[in-house]
């Protein structure tokens, strides 16, 4: 997919929300951005004290 946007969360949500693998080829950016949702949402699934 390719995409122009001015926000990077708009691309990763999108992303998301197609439930399909996928691989960030490029900007990095991107990568960086969905290696921190990736982080935060493991938090939040993990659930409180874990």
């Amino acid at each position: 997919m390719r995409m122009q946007t001015d926000d990077l969360a708009w691309p990763a949500f999108a992303l998301g929300m197609t439930g399909a693998e996928c691989t960030v080829v490029s900007p990095p950016e991107l990568r960086d951005l969905l290696g921190e949702w990736a982080q935060r949402f493991g938090r939040a699934a993990a659930g409180p004290g874990a």
